[in-house]
């Protein structure tokens, strides 16, 4: 088993820059269009509060999601509108094709790929904690009247508005996304009148698993319908305290929570038709929860019974603990779960990235899980936390974010040639790459930001001359709002020369001169292999023994 140190050492970075906070999207209509059906137009009117001042000639940028969204041809300054709350009005500055000494110039990329670039002019920047508006399609009229609006996806779901803030230099200052959902136009077919919702499709039902706590219920009806519930039968409709949501809809969903093993639970369930129409009977939602299984260890043995602790329902044997994994990781990956070292689990992202592994059968202890993705063959540095579980409980490991994966298209390159970082991670995030000069090659650090794509892609291509001769080691971390990974796995350059073995002196395994989270990564990343560049005692294994070495030489 790993020590609980692992946690501590395996913290992110701070990030580079803070939050956008009360980020909106709010889509109306151009037109007579739906803005929230697929493919249509639709006015967006993208509101958000800075952390950060922007100076004079800086900027905001902001990025439909890549792939999704389409900026017509000829969108320009004209269909945007930009203001800043004064304490009682938003009032609009003026803006241009070009900024200068007194208008923001505004910047459009077209197509399914696009952003717009609003660059303040020379005499005027944004103090923090300002409120921002911006007005984006037919919605815009200040100075001139917009004639065309943003397309959205062709597909149903949620995407992605990112924001961006950077100073004059390009240095990225703030950061925020804003979510919107594109959905099918819905149209009210009226039930007749003073007759009451049929209500059908009641779920969950029967035996569900153990451990579930919380259970969403759900059931439709025929046509538009508030629905409520109670525990007890027969209550009237407006006696019932618990309702459904949506207020008014076909298809209703409640969380219910508190939950115990081997219970039963029914709910009772009466609706009302748009009309007032309301149903004289109970519809019953009825389901029971598996009991726990027991342990196989705090059982009667040769000496007496092992164990102690809550001992449940008059049973010898001790109860078993669950352990729920999610977070987010590069669309489509691998996602593998380590207990000690061992794999207990592997599953995989979605479309957006999210992934959830439930561990449902873990005796009480102390345990150390790492959690890492695989994708396009590259395997990301890993996420670790150590935990103490107790008898019976359900726990929870959330919001993780995996550290992105880091490659190179050529991992050597002549003098003068130029570089292309590749790498993978969240949608819509932004990663944070340094390039560090490994062993004794001479230079500073470069730092360089990219922005996933809708696939959660990111690239930085360096000028040809941008790092001299030596061999360098390439990292990331990535960003998403108020979440941040740590450091990736590393990649090595070599700038007119191979970069060989990894330059070290001794647990300095990348060479930088220090040794800290970047050298962790490293070591766990060759975890119980044979590595010969990572075995630092020289046992054959990578191990226990390896990283006490680390430790005794930690800089940080």
């Amino acid at each position: 088993m790993l020590p609980a140190i692992l946690l501590a050492l395996a913290c992110a970075a701070p990030a580079e820059a803070s939050p956008l906070t009360y980020v909106s999207d709010l889509l109306t209509e151009p037109l007579g269009s739906d803005p929230s059906a697929p493919s249509s137009p639709a006015e967006h009117t993208i509101t958000f509060t800075l952390a950060h001042a922007i100076p004079a000639s800086g900027s905001i940028v902001i990025t439909p999601q890549d792939g999704a969204f389409s900026i017509p041809a000829g969108f320009d300054y004209t269909d945007a509108d930009f203001a800043v709350w004064d304490g009682s009005a938003y009032v609009n500055r003026t803006l241009a094709a070009v900024p200068s000494a007194t208008d923001d110039g505004v910047s459009v990329v077209t197509g399914s790929s696009g952003s717009l670039t609003l660059t303040l002019s020379s005499g005027a920047g944004l103090a923090a904690d300002s409120k921002v508006e911006v007005l984006l399609g037919t919605n815009a009229s200040f100075g001139a009247t917009s004639t065309q609006s943003i397309t959205n996806p062709s597909a149903e779901g949620s995407y992605r508005i990112g924001i961006q803030t950077f100073d004059a230099s390009s240095v990225l200052l703030d950061d925020g996304t804003a979510m919107i959902a594109v959905v099918k136009p819905v149209s009210l077919v009226l039930s007749p009148l003073n007759t009451a919702p049929t209500r059908f499709n009641g779920f969950p039902s029967g035996t569900i698993a153990a451990n579930n706590s919380v259970v969403e219920l759900s059931l439709q009806t025929d046509g538009p319908a508030t629905c409520r519930y109670s525990t007890t039968p027969n209550t009237p409709y407006d006696s019932m305290a618990d309702q459904f949501a949506p207020s008014l809809g076909t298809l209703f969903t409640s969380v219910v929570s508190g939950l115990q093993n081997g219970t039963a639970y029914v709910y009772y369930v009466r609706c009302k038709s748009l009309q007032g129409a309301i149903n004289a009977d109970d519809f019953l939602i009825s389901f029971q929860l598996d009991v726990t299984p027991i342990s196989n260890t705090s059982v009667t043995q040769s000496g007496g019974v092992f164990g102690s602790g809550p001992y449940q329902n008059g049973s010898q044997n001790l109860y078993l603990a669950g352990l729920t994994i999610s977070g987010i990781a590069a669309p489509q990956s691998s996602v593998t779960i380590l207990q000690d070292g061992s794999q207990a689990a592997v599953t995989q992202s979605d479309a957006g990235g999210n992934f959830k592994v439930a561990l449902p059968s873990l005796e009480r202890g102390t345990y150390t899980f790492a959690v890492y993705a695989t994708t396009n063959g590259v395997k990301s540095s890993f996420y670790t936390a150590t935990l103490s579980i107790e008898t019976a409980t359900n726990n929870t490991l959330s919001n993780i974010m995996l550290p992105p994966t880091v490659s190179l298209q050529n991992d050597s390159v002549g003098l003068g040639d130029s570089v292309v970082i590749l790498g993978r991670t969240v949608p819509g995030a932004t990663s944070t790459v340094t390039i560090n000069p490994s062993g004794t090659t001479a230079g500073a650090p470069q730092t360089y930001i990219a922005t996933s794509s809708g696939s959660g892609t990111w690239q930085v291509t360096l000028a040809p001359g941008a790092l001299g001769q030596g061999t360098y080691t390439i990292t990331a971390h990535t960003v998403l709002g108020t979440l941040q990974s740590n450091e990736s796995a590393p990649a090595y350059l070599g700038v007119g020369q191979t970069p060989g073995a990894h330059p070290k002196s001794g647990a300095d395994l990348n060479g930088d001169g220090r040794v800290n989270l970047v050298d962790f990564s490293i070591l766990l990343t060759a975890w119980g292999t044979s590595n010969p560049l990572d075995d630092l005692n020289g046992d054959g294994t990578v191990n226990l023994a390896d990283f006490s070495i680390m430790l005794f030489n930690w800089t940080g």
